[in-house]
């Protein structure tokens, strides 16, 4: 931040600097929460889902080489399963409502003109619940992220790259 320009290539101010910082640490710290929190929920609300996560985990357990009781991250990366079901909690509801993204360019959407460095907002939820972007988006469908060869879903479904993306 401090390496930050205004509109006038002038610095950031301290106060604008003390103002991000926090505002990272706060939705840093609740973001980062949601996800264990929701994951506890659905595995205890559905019963296939616990099985099968239990059982990926279990497997990789009894795949252990050795005497290694700590989880490594080769471990995390063979846990493919478990990530569908956390971008599939992260679909359903996700983290962070939504966000501004500055236009880059002159451009339109849905008949709508949009200048060079308007802010335009975008809403995660009428996204992820989207019929267009997410085969019946009501259905929790963890298998729906097991095809990562999926270039149009960014990382957590927040959008589809587009000629409509923008920029903070």
């Amino acid at each position: 931040m401090l390496a930050l320009r205004d509109e006038n290539q002038q610095p950031i101010d301290d106060n604008a600097i003390i103002d991000n910082c926090i505002t990272l640490v706060i939705a840093s710290h609740d973001t980062s929460m949601i996800l264990p929190s929701r994951m506890i929920r659905q595995l205890a609300r559905d019963p296939e889902i616990y099985n099968k996560v239990l059982e990926e985990q279990m497997d990789i357990v009894r795949k252990r080489e050795g005497k290694e009781d700590k989880l490594t991250w080769a471990e995390i990366q063979k846990m493919k399963y478990t990530w569908r079901v956390a971008q599939e909690l992260m679909r359903t509801i996700p983290p962070v409502f939504g966000g501004f993204r500055k236009a880059l360019k002159d451009t339109s959407y849905g008949g709508y003109a949009i200048p060079k460095g308007w802010q335009v907002f975008w809403s995660s939820d009428g996204i992820h619940m989207n019929n267009d972007i997410f085969e019946n988006p009501k259905v929790f469908d963890p298998s729906r992220f097991g095809n990562q060869a999926n270039p149009s879903l960014c990382l957590h479904g927040l959008w589809r790259r587009s000629p409509h993306m923008y920029r903070k």
